[in-house]
Formats: structure tokens, C-alpha cells, sequence
């Protein structure tokens, strides 16, 4: 009974199936629930575990919440009693040594440190440990010897030793050696001596102390004077307790009705339950409790929003209600919000907030009735193996199964079988390599040719794995290109200025090498050069389209006769204040800016040679042999503009044209 705050991997092969047996037989003989998690004894004294373990609570050396019972020590020990805490468990092994694990931050496992534990640990030496009980954060234990000790959070007064101090490992409270049992709740503690007196201390603020008031006590205090006390048991903020006449009493908080005597009233002293004289085991949650009457009924009270009472609702109750018509309950422990009992079959039966799986039904949905908790089995079993046949029966599709025998104790094991067909695989890959990279190496396979290939392996279920392979070769390809270029020309990253044959390596659309032939015949540039003096009031002069400005060297790039480009270079003089010397070098022109005509006057050994006349493009526009001087040329069918007069080869001249 819970004495304390009530809070194969599968492996596949391919021609069997092995069996995680996640809990066998039924039999249970203890059970612990903590806040969230729940601690189980089977009578082989094997410790079992579920549920929350996000503080190591189950002590299996990882954090992962587990949501049907598992074995929590596979080293053959041999437990005797479990007490399950808020986020840590204690626990006495048959040779009454004392061991504990999970949530340490106050000090509540006693081995002098405030570091969490991921496995049991063992708790001193002494081997004389009788009974335990754990609350939130603190921890209280009873040696054979009927001496009292406490551990961990002592912030209200709860461990008993007359300060508000933590202890971080066990610490004798008082000298007295009759006590006989004990129990814990969020920040209180009781305790039962053998002369039959109830003693209390910690915090108090409900009355859960039970002594009238509502004040702390860090030292054990007597609850009133009488001598008949037999059993208790503590809730977050209220205590029950039955009498050696077999009648109920409560106190403490009962905003939900916890208390059970009807009302929704706080009690600061205990008050009898009803009129029952044959109530036999009793057991508080967070806050809602539980009884057992020797007739084997179940009764639950109190808080009831995660269904924790078991009764089919979520509503509260104030008073004890029956939870069915069963008469075979035994043994009960509650946490926070859930509840286990054990039959008298040895079965356990969970309900209520499941949302850490601590009901251990593998799942995480509420119960609000009583379901068993079965052995599970997972199988899981390729496909190419089907039919499977388990018990007797044959399986051959998903699905979970129930199976009910006796085991080797007598006990009834319910069975469920997870039952998964693990589906075979088939991949399909297309590869295409080039000649000349052959061999190609698939799964251990050398391939030198086309085709088909297949390969046989296992996939991550241990299930047959087929891989195909399509498998082409490609060759290597050629081209030759014989092209005439305007110069320089690049090809493939080559820049060529030289007719010739050139080759280049690429990569073609199969991947492989592509050789490239250029037999290449290249066509260049043509070039022209003009040289051209003009006064500055005959800017701005007009060249290929340009309107220059200033002096300078220009150039002007167009297609060429060949198609390639044609590069002409003006250099071009800007003669300031617009006046220019017109005999210069025996040759002038006049006028300059002309209208109409111009003339042209030579010294006579200028005489009998031609002259031509240019447009900026470099075209003749007039040409003929200087006979007289001067000379006049007609210019009247010619546009305005700039224009050049070459007298011989050594004597040119610009000329400007206005109409």
C-alpha cells in the first residue's frame, strides 16, 4: 500500500520473431503509485516500473517515459517494499539495505549529494531497514530497531527534527524505538507508534496535522490521547486514518471532499467517517482518497476530474461511494490523480489521469473505471514469413490479441499481443557509367555490360531487401567543326587569333567525354586613320554620328565589308579663335565654311594632280585633276557638314559645308 505523497527492442529476422516481454506473469504482490509514475513488487520480488521518468523515477538509466510495466533491475535482487515519490523512489531490497534513485535537488534520496540518480544506488550501509514512505521532496523511514529517520526538504517542519534544515542523508528523529508505521504527504508526516498513539508534525496550513490548529510542528506532536490507532494515510493536504475498532476517520483540506464526511469544510481535528466499523485498507491521493471494507468493496472520495475515483464519472464526491459491485479488492496506492488496487488474483487494476502512462495500459488516455493491466507482448514478424502462429493461434495481419492462462503460480496472466507484419522492400535504382570508367562495383557485384541486376539484402526491419539495378553503359562521343570567324575568337575557353585545327575534352549529355574538332579560318579587323584641323566656331564636328566637341583621338567601331569589324581613328584638331592658315603647305581652300562652291588654290607644282573629296564616312563625294589655281569645285549637291579634301597623298584638308 502506498505510504506516500499520492501523487528487444524488437529484432526481426527473416524465419522468427523474438518476444519482448515487457511484464509476464500477473501476481503482484506490492504497489507504490508516485505523482506520476507507479513502483510494483511481483511475488518473485522482481521490481517493476511505469510511467512518468523524466527525473530517472524508474531508475532504468534513461528518461523516456514508459507506458506498460518494465523490469527495472534484471540483476536477480530480490525487493521488499517501494515507496514512490513526486519524482524519486526509495526502496528496501530483502536484506533490509535501502536504496534509492531519481529527483535530488532537496537531498530526498539521503546519499549527501543534490545530483539526480539514474539507477538504484544504495543508501549508507545499515542492512536493518523495516518501512519507508516518501512525500514530495522528503523522505521518512522506521528501522527494525522502531527508531524514526528523516531525510531531505525540511522547509515546513516536515522531517521532525526540530528545525526547518535539510538533511542530506538520514537522521535519527528523537530517541524513542516504538515506532510501528508511517506515512507521508506533500510537506507532513505521520506516524503510529506501537502503543497505539498517532503523532504528527510539518506543515499545517489545512489541518492536516489534525491537533486543532493550523500551525507548523517540527517535531513529532500527538494527536489527542487516544491509544487505538491502527493504520494512516496521507494525501497532499489531509490524512486518514483507521482505528483498531475498524472505523474511519479524516482531517486536513476538503475543498473537494477529500475529507469524506459530507461536507466541503477544512477539518483541524480528525472526524469519524460515516458509521462503518469494517473498513480493513485505506489509501489518499493528491486528493481524493480510497478504502477497502473487509467485505472487499471499493469505496473512493474526493477530487475526481481525471476520473481517479473510478466510479465511470469525473464528478466529485464528498462522501464514500462504491466503485462497483466487485468483493475481491485487496490492496490500493494512489498518485496525484491516478489510482492502483491489486485483486485478490494477484491482477493489477489501474484508473484515473493517465497522461504520464502511469496507469500503465500503454497508452496515454484517462480511465475512469478500473481496467487490468495485462502482460504485453510485441511481435513483430516479417511479411514473407506470415502465417505466424502464437499460443495457438494463427496471425497473419496488424492488430492486438488477448490471451488468458494461468502462469506457474496459479495466478491468472492476461496476455496481450501487439501483433506487426513488417513489410518486405523492393528498390529500384537506374545508373547509366561511361565506357571507360568499366568495371562498375554494385552491392559486391563487378558489372561490365547492360542490363538487369538484382541484389538480395536485409532492410532496417530485418525484413528481405530487394534491390534492382538497370545498369546502361554510355560511349564516349566526337564532333569536327569547320567554321570561318571574325578574329579573335573564342572557343571552349580558347581565345584563337590564328587560323588552324584546334581540340577540346568535354563533358556530353550522358556524362562521359565529348573530344571537339575545330578546323577554324578566322577574318580580321579593317582599319582607317583621318586626320582633321577645325576652327573652334565650326564646332561641333560631326564623325560617324558623333558630335565631337574638343580635340582629340576617336574611334568609331562598325561592321566591316567582311562582316567583321571595321575600326576608324579620327584624330582631330581644334584650331582656337576659328581662324586657320589656308596656305599652309602650298595648299589652301576658301571659303572655309562654304556655301556653294569652294575654291582651291595650289603653287603650281601641285598642278596636274587629283584631288578627292570625302564625306566623314570616308566615300568620295568629288574628285578630278587640279588644272588651273585656283581652282573651283562645285559643292552645291552636297549636305552640310564635315567634309575632307585630299590634294596628292600628302596634302588633305577639312572642310566645312553650310547651306
Amino acid at each position: 500500500m502506498r505510504n506516500i505523497l499520492k501523487i528487444m527492442r524488437k529484432i526481426i529476422v527473416i524465419l522468427c520473431a523474438i518476444l519482448s516481454l515487457q511484464a509476464n506473469a500477473q501476481c503482484w504482490e506490492s504497489i507504490s503509485a508516485g505523482a506520476f509514475h507507479t513502483i510494483a513488487i511481483k511475488q518473485d520480488f522482481t521490481l517493476w516500473g511505469w510511467g512518468a521518468n523524466n527525473t530517472h523515477q524508474l531508475g532504468i538509466g534513461d528518461t523516456i517515459n514508459k507506458k506498460t510495466p518494465v523490469l527495472l533491475d534484471s540483476t536477480g535482487s530480490s525487493w521488499f517494499k517501494a515507496s514512490a515519490g513526486f519524482g524519486h523512489t526509495i526502496a528496501l531490497k530483502q536484506n533490509k539495505t535501502l536504496w534509492a534513485w531519481g529527483w535530488n535537488k532537496w537531498n530526498q534520496l539521503g546519499d549527501n549529494t543534490t545530483i539526480n540518480k539514474t539507477t538504484p544506488i544504495q543508501i549508507g550501509t545499515d542492512s536493518n531497514w523495516q518501512s519507508i514512505s516518501t512525500g514530495y521532496s522528503h523522505s521518512i523511514a522506521i528501522k527494525s530497531d522502531g527508531t524514526l529517520w528523516a531525510w531531505g526538504l525540511n522547509s515546513d517542519g516536515q522531517l521532525g527534527d526540530s528545525t526547518v534544515i535539510n538533511k542530506s542523508v538520514p537522521t535519527q528523529i528523537g530517541t524513542d524505538t516504538n515506532w510501528q508505521s508511517i506515512s507521508t504527504g506533500y510537506s507532513h508526516s505521520m506516524a503510529i507508534k506501537s502503543d497505539g498513539t498517532l503523532w504528527a508534525w510539518g506543515r499545517n496550513n489545512f489541518g492536516q496535522l489534525g491537533n486543532g490548529t493550523t500551525l507548523n510542528k517540527n517535531t513529532p506532536t500527538q494527536i489527542g490521547t487516544n491509544t487505538d490507532w491502527l493504520s494512516i494515510s496521507l494525501g497532499d493536504y489531509h490524512s486518514i486514518a483507521l482505528k483498531q475498532n475498524g472505523t474511519m476517520w479524516a482531517w486536513g483540506r476538503n475543498a473537494n471532499g477529500a475529507v469524506g464526511d459530507g461536507t466541503n469544510t477544512n477539518k483541524i481535528t480528525p472526524v469519524q467517517i460515516g458509521t462503518a466499523s469494517n473498513w480493513i485498507n485505506i489509501e489518499t491521493g493528491g486528493y481524493h482518497s480510497m478504502a477497502i471494507k473487509s467485505d472487499g468493496t471499493l469505496w473512493t472520495w474526493g477530487l475526481n476530474t481525471s476520473g481517479q475515483l473510478g466510479d465511470g464519472t469525473s464528478i466529485n464526491k464528498n462522501i464514500p461511494s462504491p466503485v462497483n459491485t466487485n468483493t475481491t479488492w485487496q490492496t490500493l496506492s494512489a498518485g496525484e490523480e491516478h489510482s492502483i488496487a491489486i485483486k485478490q488474483n494477484l491482477t493489477i487494476w489501474a484508473w484515473g489521469l493517465n497522461n504520464k502512462s502511469q496507469l500503465g495500459n500503454d497508452n496515454t488516455i484517462n480511465q475512469l473505471s478500473p481496467i487490468v493491466i495485462n502482460a504485453i507482448v510485441n511481435i513483430s514478424v516479417c511479411q514473407n514469413t506470415l502465417p505466424y502462429t502464437w499460443n495457438g493461434q494463427t496471425f497473419t495481419t496488424n492488430g492486438i490479441y488477448n490471451y488468458t492462462m494461468l502462469n506457474s503460480n496459479g495466478c491468472d496472466s492476461v496476455t496481450t499481443l501487439h501483433f506487426t507484419v513488417m513489410p518486405n522492400t523492393t528498390y529500384t535504382s537506374v545508373t547509366t557509367a561511361c565506357s571507360y570508367t568499366l568495371p562498375y562495383l554494385w552491392n559486391g557485384q563487378t558489372i561490365n555490360s547492360n542490363g538487369i541486376y538484382t541484389y538480395l539484402t536485409t532492410n532496417s526491419n530485418g525484413c528481405d531487401s530487394t534491390a534492382i539495378l538497370n545498369f546502361t553503359i554510355t560511349l564516349p562521343s566526337a564532333s569536327t567543326t569547320t567554321s570561318t570567324e571574325c578574329a579573335p575568337y573564342l572557343w571552349n575557353g580558347q581565345t584563337i587569333t590564328t587560323n588552324g585545327i584546334y581540340n577540346a575534352t568535354l563533358i556530353n549529355s550522358s556524362g562521359c567525354d565529348s573530344v571537339a574538332t575545330l578546323n577554324l579560318t578566322l577574318k580580321f579587323p579593317t582599319y582607317s586613320n583621318t586626320i582633321a584641323s577645325i576652327p573652334s566656331n565650326a564646332l561641333p564636328f560631326t564623325w560617324n554620328g558623333l558630335q565631337l566637341l574638343a580635340s582629340g583621338l576617336y574611334t568609331y567601331t562598325s561592321t566591316g565589308f567582311n562582316g567583321c569589324d571595321s575600326i576608324a581613328t579620327l584624330n582631330l584638331t581644334v584650331i582656337p579663335n576659328g581662324v586657320i592658315d589656308y596656305t599652309k603647305e602650298n595648299f589652301s581652300v576658301y571659303p572655309n565654311p562654304a556655301d556653294n562652291q569652294i575654291h582651291l588654290k595650289v603653287t603650281p607644282n601641285l598642278l596636274g594632280i587629283s584631288y578627292n573629296l570625302y564625306n566623314y564616312v570616308g566615300q568620295t563625294m568629288s574628285s578630278g585633276i587640279i588644272k588651273t589655281t585656283p581652282m573651283t569645285i562645285d559643292i552645291s549637291n552636297l549636305s552640310t557638314g564635315i567634309y575632307l579634301l585630299s590634294v596628292g597623298k600628302h596634302h588633305k584638308q577639312s572642310i566645312k559645308i553650310v547651306h
